[in-house]
């Protein structure tokens, strides 16, 4: 990211789901908290959602100065050159079954959910 670069092994229009630590923590204590209501429950769990492309943009806003997206699904093909397991994992989870995450589901339960921009600015990346 500090060479104004997010290159990662995706199309720039593929969506990507991510939850910050502390709402997966939060979602634990929530199901510990209301057993009856979450035993047997099986969902996804994610705070955010955004293409390649808005990623990078918000990577921009935060920290001042222009973050591009410049990654390629060829990548993975390099990836699993090195680690085929995770290019499995990659390609398994981004392309062939993807998150599941009710988003909307998910922010009436917990409110409090993090946005990308918002977990960046909390973990110091502002005019980095």
């Amino acid at each position: 990211m500090q060479s104004g670069r997010l290159d990662l092994p995706f199309h720039p229009d593929t969506r990507l789901m991510m939850c910050a630590v502390a709402d997966l923590a939060a979602f634990v204590a929530i199901a510990f908290d209301q057993p009856d209501k979450f035993i047997g429950c099986s969902f996804d769990v994610a705070s955010d959602e955004m293409t390649m492309r808005d990623i990078a943009s918000t990577f921009t806003r935060v920290m001042g100065r222009p973050v591009a997206f410049t990654g390629d699904p060829a990548g993975l093909d390099v990836l699993a050159e090195m680690d085929a397991d995770l290019a499995g994992i990659f390609r398994f989870e981004i392309f062939e079954r993807g998150f599941r995450a009710f988003l909307p589901g998910l922010r009436a339960l917990h409110p409090g959910l993090s946005r990308l921009e918002e977990y960046l600015r909390q973990k110091g990346w502002a005019n980095r």
